[in-house]
């Protein structure tokens, strides 16, 4: 059961690979001020990113598989 759902869960990472969102779309998705995604990203805590440029007004994303490993990471069982 568990092997089944981890690889569910590949399949399901390896098809949103390549898409990505914005600092705001990130927000809006997590529920999360831009100012804790800013901060989670200049502390390295819970998102990967990539960064084009290495310019201050560079875009940041984050992938949607990246996203979907957080949710993933932090649901919470309820009994």
């Amino acid at each position: 059961m568990k092997d089944e759902k981890k690889e569910m869960e590949d399949r399901l990472f390896a098809i949103f690979v390549c898409l990505v969102l914005s600092r705001k779309q990130v927000s809006k998705a997590l529920n999360k001020s831009l100012s804790t995604i800013d901060r989670w990203r200049k502390q390295s805590i819970n998102l990967e990113y990539s960064k084009s440029g290495d310019a201050k007004n560079s875009t940041i994303e984050y992938s949607i598989s990246e996203i979907a490993r957080y949710i993933v990471s932090n649901k919470i069982k309820v009994l």
